[in-house]
């Protein structure tokens, strides 16, 4: 996502993650991320329509103290595990995705975020 812009995903996205509906189909759990958990693909049942951001785009966000929330791969956070950023005041407000190997990226859970097209 290019800084400045953002999109809205219909798709669920991130935590928790369930059985594929089709264990025939190849389904992404989240953005160019699969995941298989004890032989069987899961696809998020998360909430749609995130706002979606780049991560430079929210400075004031904060990294969750929940250790559970701030699983890692290689070399970032693939964001499987929820809200892994919280706002000031402690909410759980997003996800973001920095891992090489997905999409980087930054969902806003619509449960706690609204976009304003306001200008100053």
């Amino acid at each position: 996502m290019p800084v400045g812009w953002y999109a809205v995903d219909p798709e669920h996205f991130g935590a928790p993650f369930v059985p594929s509906p089709d264990p025939d189909a190849y389904l992404h759990a989240m953005p160019g991320y699969s995941m298989v958990i004890e032989g069987v693909d899961m696809v998020s049942a998360g909430p749609r329509d995130t706002f979606v951001i780049h991560p430079a785009d929210a400075p004031s966000l904060q990294r969750n103290p929940d250790p559970d929330r701030q699983a890692v791969g290689c070399c970032g956070r693939p964001g499987t595990r929820g809200n892994n950023l919280i706002c000031p005041c402690g909410q759980e407000v997003a996800t973001v995705m920095d891992e090489c190997y997905g999409a980087y990226e930054l969902h806003l859970d619509p449960t706690f975020v609204s976009v304003s097209t306001e200008t100053l």
